[in-house]
């Protein structure tokens, strides 16, 4: 049990921070309570007030916001940034690499009074700097990536014609050609959640054969556990897989391999200032369904918020973001990038 905060008085004494009361309540520990866990001494930070990554290259990472390559050491530590896009540029809210990370998709921050996380999909070539718009808002884009194998064919996702966007295409997933910029839509969806998801966390397999999407349902009155609907590009053919989650979101990522699948719960709100949820990342065999929950906390006082994993090239380790959580509370801190080293 923690002491209260008027018995740490003396340690606590000109304190006035969040951080000086936490660390002036801790001092306070019992000698006989048993220590605070220690966090996973595989855990790595790469750098603070990122919300998303991607790992491409060995020792190549994109992070956002604003938008960053940060190149890695040996140990997986962070050598050096750099900046891709001019101040003033809406930062990105969602990226991905192409398997050379010579490219990287984007999804522009969205704008007041636009609701929700969508917006206009970019493409950065990052040699040159130059970007070009692939769709633009209307289109409510909330993530995308290239088809596996290539850097000509890209598959995003589009919210569709909602309330507030009534000129946009139909709900679903799109395979849109770089070179000519025509799409076609491979699958009609409309997430039950929309925009409140933050981002749709769909991924398709390295061979290129099935797209996996998450079922999240709409956080508000009556929560139901996501699931995972597994589409077979190939024949058209969509099953509902009988894995559960908890509650509320889902996201999703395949290992280099294919023969595991990472997956990321979070909560309505978690970009918000508070949430009165929790997060768990996870790898499941993809043959057997086994599932092995992570130890991903970086917050021993209480828990973390901890979003949208994915691997290293190589299958061994994953990056992701993570931001303190402040029991009881349930005070979300800033979000910053980290790895988790020797998953596999």
């Amino acid at each position: 049990m923690l002491c209260r905060i008027t018995d740490c008085a003396f340690w606590c004494a000109g304190w006035w921070t969040l951080v000086g009361v936490v660390l002036g309540v801790l001092s306070c520990r019992s000698p006989s309570e048993p220590p605070p866990p220690a966090l996973n001494p595989n855990i790595v930070k790469v750098g603070e007030y990122y919300r998303m990554g991607v790992w491409p290259q060995p020792h190549l990472l994109y992070a956002t916001p604003p938008l960053d390559r940060v190149l890695l050491d040996a140990q997986l530590n962070a050598l050096r940034d750099t900046t891709l896009i001019p101040n003033g540029t809406p930062a990105p809210i969602f990226i991905e690499a192409s398997d050379d990370g010579g490219k990287l998709l984007y999804v522009e921050t969205p704008l007041y009074p636009r609701p929700g996380y969508w917006g206009p999909l970019y493409e950065l070539e990052v040699a040159t700097g130059q970007r070009r718009l692939l769709r633009d808002s209307t289109w409510a884009v909330s993530s995308a990536r290239y088809l596996p194998g290539s850097d000509r064919w890209v598959v995003f996702y589009s919210y569709g014609r909602l309330p507030w966007n009534p000129s946009g295409p139909v709900a679903g997933y799109y395979v849109l050609d770089l070179q000519t910029l025509k799409d076609s839509l491979l699958f009609a969806y409309v997430s039950p959640a929309g925009p409140k998801e933050i981002f749709n966390g769909f991924d398709i397999s390295p061979d290129g054969q099935t797209l996996l999407i998450p079922l999240n349902h709409y956080p508000i009155g009556y929560p139901r556990a996501p699931q995972i609907i597994a589409f077979d590009l190939q024949t058209g053919r969509a099953d509902t897989l009988s894995w559960r989650f908890s509650y509320d979101f889902l996201w999703l990522r395949f290992s280099p391999d294919g023969r595991q699948l990472l997956y990321g719960t979070y909560p309505f709100g978690v970009f918000d200032y508070t949430s009165a949820g929790w997060t768990e990342i996870g790898v499941i065999d993809m043959r057997t369904g086994e599932r092995r929950v992570l130890e991903t906390t970086t917050y021993f006082a209480c828990a973390s918020m901890d979003l949208f994993p994915r691997w290293s090239p190589d299958g061994r380790h994953i990056v992701y973001s993570s931001a303190p959580v402040l029991c009881p509370e349930g005070a979300i801190g800033y979000y910053s990038l980290y790895i988790l080293k020797n998953v596999n």
